[in-house]
């Protein structure tokens, strides 16, 4: 005997089914809602109390984007959660977890399993890098943002018997962060190769290596560098670096990670000893306090290679926030300085900023007492200030109401303090023809006002005039014709200032749009901006625009793309002798099959010639790809330069990436990528050469290091040497 129960709504036929319904073959009972479908494929016997599930035997179970299957599900529709016993099986977007005995929230997204199993795909870890984790455990669990085990077996390696894995007491991973492996065995082809107390895998991009890495760079020289780390009783550990360099000598530093309920942070300590001696100092602590967060960041470099060679900086920064219903308060400090031979500098400011609504009214005030000292040589220059920032506002039924306060006060006979900015006070009424006259008319015929009255300081800063200001505004979009839009908009401003002066500033906006097939459009928009009058404060000063902007694109065949973009200036023909200005062109050919090719020139309408040329090309056939992007200067009649990328190539086992960027003026390579990639399944190793003879620590470097593909792992291929961009040419790629 089977039985099947459909119903549109759960309440008023889910309840209507029997309580206990035998099946004998595969039953087929859906539910579904506006939110999801469910749907128990197969079991052998089903109870059905209200929201509450019971199916044994075999139970194969569809609920949204995830898959049950198990001996016995238990558990309830509206909440979500069930329990699963014998054979469990939960298959989502994301995951894949079996073992003895599941515990899944389908609302909450969590799961717990023991004397199982977890694949794990990079979505459910947040990895900015391809390929899952497989985690077999005696115990384990997920939600959003924790993944842990116990007695666990973990790997990368998708085979039956994985190249390797990494047997642990422990498995904490914190998606998109690290994962902290403790009491580990790491084991290669079934061989114990290392064992180590604890493994702080990175999961973050440009986090350091955490694999040992062989390389030689201009300024290191030959170089290893390595990383341990020790447990510390809780969830705190120690990485000790060490880092063995042919020209700088021996690096040595350690990072403690510390973490509780209430508080988290990292102290980090690094020095250099040798030829050139250095050290690097670095916090950052999180702490919960008295109902809000505490979070502080200081570091000290002296003499730091990387940054800053013949220097010593040092940068404090801190803030606390107290979070309330209706806004927040923070306390702010920073401080930031720097030394070298005949020069200090350093910058440091407190800070207080609140926001909040008290009924209808909403507040916003900011203080800040800054304070800029530097000396140099027999010179000294103290400079330091009060700002305060006040604005309240509230809603009326006509209009809204805004009271802003702005000042910036120097204090001591320091310098002179530019306070172009002050405003003490203004008071501004805004409203629209919604609220003024109909909600109805305000959609046909949107109109916006504004006006204010206040003091404000003058571009010297020094004199404060009375300003009396309003403004209007009105534009509408309108349909013309299945594929013509009209849009236009008018602005009137006018300042009337207690110095005798006055302005208004005329704003006018049209746009046209006419659409030719389906990828290609004519657009015109015209725009005029005139002041007339003067205005002493540099909020209400504007400039003169007269031109129209032209935009034209035709498609005349599927690949093909034609584009145009110009401009006619009525005040160009004034101060040049010619109303148009630069006219570009493009043309793209797309017809697919990793096939691209992209050119575009601009004309000089002033000069009455052609500036430049630039043509991008790429071609390739999955997995491999080549780019060629060349740059032609004609006022200088020259090749400006040229880019190539090829990306993908391989020959057996081996991938190779290269990238060269050739500068036509200097008449060098500027910049040589190459790269080697050995697959070894589930891990790559990885040789690179990195030559750029601009930008800041140019040289040739050399690198070799293991990669696992499943963590995120820093390369500096294609992106120069932490300065300068590399392959600036292309117009596109990856």
């Amino acid at each position: 005997m089977s039985t099947t129960c459909q119903a549109a709504e759960w309440f008023s036929g889910f309840r209507a089914c029997l309580e206990k319904i035998p099946v004998q073959k595969k039953p087929e009972m859906t539910v579904e809602t506006r939110q999801e479908r469910m749907q128990i494929r197969s079991a052998d016997n089903l109870v059905l109390r209200g929201d509450d599930i019971e199916a044994v035997g075999r139970v194969d179970m569809l609920f949204g984007e995830y898959v049950l299957t198990a001996d016995k599900i238990a558990g309830n529709r509206q909440s979500k959660q069930f329990r699963l016993e014998g054979k469990a099986k939960v298959d989502g977007p994301s995951e894949v977890v079996t073992g003895d005995t599941i515990d899944v929230n389908l609302r909450e997204k969590t799961f717990a399993f023991s004397n199982g199993a977890a694949k794990l795909e990079p979505e459910r870890l947040r990895k900015p890098t391809p390929g899952d984790l497989f985690v077999e455990a005696k115990e384990g669990g997920g939600e959003s943002g924790l993944v842990t085990a116990i007695e666990a077996e973990t790997t990368t390696c998708d085979l039956e018997h994985p190249h390797f894995a990494i047997r642990s007491k422990s498995v904490k991973v914190v998606p998109g962060k690290r994962a902290d492996l403790r009491n580990v065995v790491v084991s290669v082809l079934g061989k114990t190769v290392i064992r180590l107390p604890m493994v702080s895998i990175p999961l973050e991009r440009g986090s350091q290596r955490w694999l040992p890495t062989v390389g030689q760079s201009p300024d290191e020289g030959y170089y290893v560098k390595a990383r341990v780390t020790t447990p510390l009783p809780g969830e705190n550990f120690v990485d000790t670096r060490l880092d063995l360099m042919s020209r700088l000598g021996t690096g040595l530093g350690w990072d403690y990670n510390y973490s509780n309920k209430s508080l988290t942070g990292l102290l980090s300590l690094y020095g250099l000893f040798g030829v050139r001696r250095s050290t690097l100092l670095t916090s950052r602590h999180e702490h919960k306090l008295f109902g809000g967060t505490l979070s502080s960041f200081g570091s000290y470099q002296r003499l730091n290679y990387l940054t800053a060679p013949d220097s010593t900086v040092t940068n404090l920064s801190g803030q606390y926030i107290v979070p309330r219903t209706q806004g927040s308060t923070r306390l702010t400090y920073q401080r930031y300085g720097s030394s070298t031979s005949g020069f200090n500098a350093a910058d440091q400011s407190f800070g207080l900023s609140d926001s909040r609504s008290i009924g209808p009214l909403r507040s916003n005030l900011d203080l800040a007492l800054q304070r800029n000292e530097s000396t140099g040589g027999s010179s000294r220059s103290v400079l330091e200030r009060f700002d305060v920032r006040h604005s309240a506002a509230t809603n009326f039924r006509s209009f809204e109401a805004e009271l802003m306060y702005s000042r910036t006060v120097p204090i001591g006979r320091g310098e002179r303090v530019f306070a172009g900015n002050d405003v003490t006070p203004m008071l501004t009424l805004r409203s629209d023809s919604e609220r003024l006259i109909d909600p109805q008319v305000g959609r046909t015929w949107p109109v916006r006002l504004s006006a204010s009255i206040g003091e404000l300081s003058n571009l010297a800063g020094q004199d404060r005039v009375t300003r009396l200001y309003f403004a209007s505004q009105i534009g509408r979009s309108e349909k013309m014709g299945r594929s013509t839009t009209m849009s236009w908009s008018t602005e009137f401003q006018q300042g009337l200032y207690s110095d005798d002066t006055a302005q208004y500033v005329l704003n006018h906006q049209a746009t046209f749009k006419q659409s030719i097939g389906s990828k290609g459009s004519l657009g015109v928009q015209y725009r005029q901006l005139r002041p007339f009058g003067f205005s002493p404060v540099s909020i209400d000063q504007t400039g003169q625009t007269d031109a129209l902007a032209l935009d034209f694109s035709v498609s005349p065949a599927s690949a093909v793309l034609l584009s145009a973009q110009s401009g006619y200036d009525f005040n160009y023909k004034r101060v040049f002798g010619s109303p148009w200005r630069s006219i570009w062109l493009r043309g793209l050919w797309d017809p697919g099959s990793r096939l691209r090719l992209d050119a575009s020139a601009n004309y000089d309408t002033i000069d009455q010639r052609w500036s430049n040329l630039r043509v991008d090309f790429l071609t390739g056939k999955s997995p491999w790809e080549l780019g060629l992007g060349v740059r032609y200067d004609f006022a200088n009649e020259s090749l400006a330069g040229v880019s190539a990328r090829l990306v993908g190539a391989r020959y057996g086992r081996t991938g190779f990436r290269m990238l060269l960027d050739y500068n036509g003026y200097s008449k060098q390579l500027e910049a040589q990528h190459y790269q080697a990639v050995y697959d070894l399944h589930c891990a790559e190793a990885v040789f690179e050469v990195i030559d750029n003879r601009i930008g800041f620590r140019s040289g040739r470097t050399f690198g070799l290091y293991l990669r696992i593909k499943a963590f995120p792992s820093e390369s500096l291929f294609g992106q120069g040497t932490r300065g300068q961009a590399v392959g600036s040419g292309f117009g596109f790629g990856d």
